[in-house]
């Protein structure tokens, strides 16, 4: 039985990412296989606030490579989430 799901009852996943070329294809490739409902932003000083089920969090936000700004982002999301799935990004090694 196929189980069709309204807006309201979708998953939420939020994308937090500097580089919008990395949203635009994480949203591509989700998109094509699921039903998640998706929040991308690149404000990682002001997370928004929702009760999402699942964050992609870039590692480095800005253009300091020496920084790592996404594991107080991961923090903030823990705190106001503690259920919050998470998965920690990065193309910068």
């Amino acid at each position: 039985m196929n189980t069709i799901l309204t807006m309201d009852q979708r998953l939420k996943l939020l994308l937090i990412d500097d580089d919008d070329l990395v949203i635009q294809t994480l949203k591509m490739m989700i998109n094509q296989t699921t039903s998640w409902r998706i929040t991308a932003t690149s404000d990682f000083r002001n997370p928004p606030r929702d009760n999402f089920h699942a964050a992609f969090v870039d590692m480095h936000l800005s253009n300091n490579i020496e920084r790592a700004e996404g594991v107080e982002v991961v923090a903030k999301l823990h705190e106001m989430s503690p259920h919050l799935e998470i998965v920690a990004i990065s193309g910068n090694l």
